[in-house]
């Protein structure tokens, strides 16, 4: 009843599949057929719809094939496998069968097993006294083996001997009565096997110390040593075992660790081996020294990398070791060197190899590209530190020499009958700064290679400081010499005009460049200001050098001015103005910063030594007709100097410090007193700082007014407390200047 009705179930879904595929069908057509032309094409469609239901036919077919000859293929196996299963429960019942039957022969055959263990300990005993009974001849056999290079058959007979004197040592021991005589006389009857032992290690060792030159010329011999050396662990190993109880001779051997020790010594040796020289005898000799421990380390370890994982057993990890055995033996030689002392650009030498020590130019060429950062460093950072401090100490030192040195060269040139030479701008310059810097410089590219560019930078302006006095010495010196005579030296105001110029090159030096190398270096700023701010003061001095020569000169004319000679003839401005431009032709060679800066010294001093003469009453007059030529002449002479200095000084500016001499001039003038307030009050307007009592002395002058007068007519104008409130004012002139 159910498969009639699975049967009509299939029926009704395939009746519903056909009425489905009429439907598409049908669809299907509609679309291929939607206009009356396209019926020309009926049989064409009906064609081709033929080659695609017999196509889609043919792959139905092979389908439903392949899956029948997979169910097949699969009917087979099942097949063969079941026959498999009873095959094996047969077999695995006839081998319970068989095992139930044998259960007791264990205990049948332990008489067999017990003879056939002392028939075992027979033929070794047989064996080892063949061992025995051939000592003697077995020792000098394998003497002669060792010397003749033929070691695995040499060790080969001396395994064999020490086996059967420990195997009679052993049988002693066991003996409930042990007897020393007998253990003595076995001793005694192999003792040459010691001796033999070590001259085999000797000859093991001994090419285990030229391991890297083996590799190259013949690496079958390292191959030999280790096959010895590990059959010698594997004997530590078992006799160990074997005989724990028993304290055997020559045991452990322990060769594979004699083996690293000698390796690592003969490593050492290969690096110490490369100092052919010290400083008695070549000045660079730890250059030639670090240059051929590089390539000799760089050699070895390439024969390292490409031929001792060949050579070397794998758990040896050789490479490793090897390159350990070469960073701490570089190590512990460098801080031998070290303790020996190093000098001068030596310390800058090591601590530049062992920068590069990881680069390519050793450790990390391509060759060979070992990471030695698993290992400590080849110096201690401490020391490393007191390696640096020394060097930075070293050349402290080595900068005050130098500076010293060349100060005394340089000032030995300007005692000469020659001027300083001009650069292209034409201003004088000395040789020192360009010697000076050229040596930081230098020193700072050394001191990059070693990362001590801060320290150096700092240890720079320290000593260009401290210098700074020292060169300021020496100048002092010169001027007192050129004070005692002034034709001597002859060219005094030349080189004094250099010096300026070289303290605005060290200025220059230390605000630009070293500033520059702080900024890199997060230094801070402060020391490169002292260093500048010293340059500065420096050459602010050698300025008012410059300037006292000029005023000895004009001295006398200054000293004229507002007196009755003054009055009587114009020469002494006249004198002051082509004295200077005539200093100027030498002040030219001045850099401009300098040039203005003197030349505004100089104005501002002939200004004050002007209205000094005007406040100082050194004439009187007596009349209105005597003072007006006199002011007009202070009006004239105030535009000469003014017009003179802006004629001079390259910096162009609005205001002169003469600019007050014309209403001075005008209230000496004035004819009519009443006025004279209106004068006074806008005189003090434009210059708040005047003084009182220069004003009453500019006004005792006249001669037409009291000294009480003329204090309580400037009282007047400006109060009692004037001088007081012009002191806090913040406007300043050159009247404060003036002194009381």
């Amino acid at each position: 009843m159910a498969v009639h009705t699975k049967g009509m179930n299939a029926s009704s879904e395939l009746a519903s599949m056909e009425i489905e595929a009429r439907k598409r069908a049908k669809i299907q057509v509609a679309n291929l057929l939607q206009r009356p032309d396209q019926l020309e094409k009926v049989e064409q469609i009906r064609r081709r719809v033929a080659r695609r239901k017999g196509s889609v036919e043919a792959m139905l077919k092979s389908a439903i094939q392949s899956q029948l000859d997979g169910v097949k293929t699969g009917l087979t196996q099942l097949s063969t496998a079941l026959k498999d299963i009873q095959e094996i429960k047969q077999n695995l019942d006839e081998v319970d069968e068989t095992y139930n039957t044998i259960a007791g022969l264990g205990n049948k055959l332990k008489g067999i097993r017990e003879e056939n263990s002392r028939h075992s300990q027979l033929a070794a005993a047989m064996d080892n006294l063949t061992h025995i009974f051939n000592v003697p001849e077995m020792i000098t056999k394998c003497t002669d083996l060792i010397s003749e290079g033929k070691l695995l058959h040499a060790h080969k007979f001396l395994s064999e001997l020490e086996t059967s004197r420990d195997e009679l040592l052993y049988e002693l021991h066991r003996q409930a009565s042990q007897s020393p005589t007998d253990r003595n006389m076995v001793m005694q009857y192999f003792s040459g096997l010691e001796n033999l032992s070590k001259s085999l290690s000797k000859q093991l060792f001994l090419i285990l110390e030229r391991t890297i030159m083996s590799l190259r010329m013949e690496p079958t011999i390292i191959v030999t040593v280790l096959r010895i050396i590990e059959r010698e662990e594997r004997l530590d190993t078992l006799t160990a075992k074997r005989y724990e109880q028993m304290n055997l001779p020559d045991r452990p051997k322990k060769w594979r660790e004699k083996a690293f020790e000698v390796m690592e010594s003969s490593v050492f040796h290969r690096i110490e081996g490369t100092q052919m020289g010290d400083r008695t005898t070549d000045k660079m000799w730890l250059v030639r020294h670090l240059e051929v421990t590089r390539q000799l380390v760089l050699e070895d370890l390439r024969v390292v990398k490409t031929l001792c994982e060949q050579c070397f057993p794998p758990h040896y990890d050789i490479v490793n070791r090897y390159t350990k055995m070469f960073h701490d033996g570089i190590s512990q030689h460098l801080n031998e060197v070290v303790s020996q002392g190093l000098e001068g650009n030596e310390i800058v030498s090591l601590l530049t190899w062992i920068r590069d020590y990881t680069s390519k130019d050793l450790m990390g060429h391509p060759d060979i590209n070992i990471d030695v950062s698993k290992f400590a460093p080849l110096l201690e950072p401490q020391k490393v530190k007191e390696l640096q401090n020394q060097y930075v100490q070293n050349l402290r030192n080595n900068f005050r020499e130098w500076m010293s040195n060349s100060l005394k060269t340089d000032s030995k040139d300007w005692m000469k009958d020659v001027a300083p030479e001009a650069d292209d701008k034409g201003y004088y310059n000395t040789t020192l700064p360009v010697l000076l810097i050229q040596m930081i410089e230098q020193n700072l590219e050394v001191a990059a290679t070693i990362d001590l560019v801060p320290n150096v930078v700092s240890m720079c302006c320290e000593e260009l400081k401290e210098f700074s006095q020292t060169y300021s010495r020496e100048l002092s010196s010169y001027r007192e010499q050129h004070l005692i005579n002034r034709s001597v030296p002859q060219y005094f105001l030349l080189f004094v005009i250099g010096n300026v110029n070289n303290c605005l090159t060290f200025h220059d030096f230390a605000s630009t460049d070293l500033k520059n190398r702080a900024k890199e270096q997060n230094i801070s700023e402060d020391k490169f200001k002292l260093v500048a701010n010293a340059f500065n003061n420096l050459a602010s001095g050698l300025c008012e050098y410059l300037l006292e020569e000029v005023f000895m000169d004009l001295e006398p004319h200054v000293q004229e001015l507002l007196t009755k000679k003054w009055v009587a003839s114009k020469n002494a401005v006249d004198t002051i103005c082509v004295t200077i431009e005539d200093y100027c032709q030498d002040f030219v060679h001045l850099k401009d910063l300098y040039y203005d800066f003197l030349l505004e010294k100089a104005e501002r001093r002939i200004a004050k030594e002007y209205y000094k003469a005007l406040f100082a009453r050194k004439i009187m007059f007596k009349s209105y007709e005597e003072r007006c030529p006199v002011a007009e002449k202070i009006i004239y002479e105030g535009e000469q100097l003014s017009q003179h200095f802006k004629k001079l000084i390259r910096k162009k500016k609005d205001v002169s410090l003469f600019d007050a001499m014309p209403p001075l001039a005008e209230i000496i003038k004035l004819r009519d007193t009443s006025m004279m307030s209106l004068e006074i009050t806008d005189f003090v307007t434009k210059y708040p700082d005047v003084k009182i009592d220069q004003l009453v002395s500019l006004l005792m002058m006249r001669g037409d007014v009291g000294r009480g007068d003329a204090r309580q007519l400037v009282v007047d104008c400006l109060g009692e407390d004037h001088d007081l409130k012009a002191r806090d004012k913040q406007t300043k002139t050159i009247f404060s200047q003036l002194g009381p």
